[in-house]
């Protein structure tokens, strides 16, 4: 019999591939199952081709159900996600999955948990961000009504999802918090996978001539790497390299030559994942910056 399993995300997995961002057997750990069932809750198209190695040797599907819309719904209200949740467990009743996998509790999660209780399935649920401390920066332009709806309605999404699940996998022991509030029935920090193929322990820590530093993030607000530019400065011969995309990609590469390091800092606004870990141990120091309760993978 078909071991196949399904899980639901939010992701734009276009943006991923961009990025590099694809990481082997990502969906299918241990190559456990015979088929991945990939349901987007958004119209993106990425290339099959380029994910299958998220899935090991299991044969991928891929599959879109995006939510109506939130004014069409009065903010995603449950009694008007009626025919959206039909759909999903008519989908779900099709592939015949062993287990459900989401990422998130917002309304993908919603739809999953709707689907565990209406197939009787078990549900995992893996969250990789806290929702009540990172929302804002999801919805920076929204009124102050609209705000409101959707931080009521994340909660209720988020209670059904983690109360109904068989197990909550946060990626980091800081999301803990956060579920620790709903009547969970199974807790386990479950740290993101990196690369295991290509990753692999420094063997020298012996600085480079000159030192070399790393930062690998999206170029957004709360993870705004200009500090380490200023610091940049005030290290001589030190240099840095940024691997990262985001609205504040031009910036980060104008403030660099404002500081007088332009020729000391290079710019990647993507890398291959396998690649980029390839090259990790040559660097000397990987420096970050966050305002977000984890810190990214």
């Amino acid at each position: 019999m078909k071991k196949a399993l399904l899980v639901i995300v939010p992701d734009i997995l276009s943006d991923l591939v961009a990025k590099g961002e694809i990481t082997t057997r990502y969906y299918n750990p241990g190559d456990l199952f015979d088929e991945v069932h990939l349901l987007m809750t958004n119209n993106d198209q990425p290339d099959p081709k380029v994910l299958q190695k998220t899935v090991g040797r299991a044969r991928l599907f891929l599959h879109n159900l995006p939510p109506p819309s939130f004014p069409g719904t009065l903010g995603w209200q449950p009694i008007f996600l009626k025919n959206w949740v039909m759909a999903g467990v008519a989908l779900a009743r099709e592939i015949s999955p062993i287990l459900i996998r989401v990422h998130g509790c917002f309304y993908n999660g919603y739809l999953a948990a709707r689907i565990k209780k209406s197939l009787n399935l078990p549900l995992v649920v893996s969250l990789h961000t806290c929702p009540i401390v990172n929302l804002k920066d999801k919805i920076p332009l929204l009124s102050k009504l609209k705000k409101h709806l959707t931080s009521a309605i994340s909660f209720k999404f988020a209670r059904e999802t983690l109360e109904t699940a068989d197990l909550v996998l946060p990626v980091y022991s800081s999301i803990c918090k956060y579920v620790q509030q709903f009547e969970v029935n199974h807790l386990e920090v479950c740290y993101n996978v990196i690369n295991p193929d290509n990753l692999s322990p420094k063997k020298d820590y012996s600085l480079n001539r000159p030192p070399r530093i790393i930062s690998v993030s999206r170029q957004i607000p709360g993870k705004n790497p200009e500090n380490l530019i200023r610091a940049l400065a005030r290290l001589p011969q030190a240099r840095l390299t940024l691997v990262g995309d985001g609205p504040y990609h031009r910036y980060l590469q104008e403030a660099a030559m404002a500081h007088g390091v332009g020729d000391r800092t290079e710019f990647y606004q993507a890398i291959p994942n396998d690649q980029l870990c390839r090259m990790l141990p040559d660097f000397d120091i990987f420096a970050t910056h966050t305002e977000y309760w984890e810190i990214s993978k």
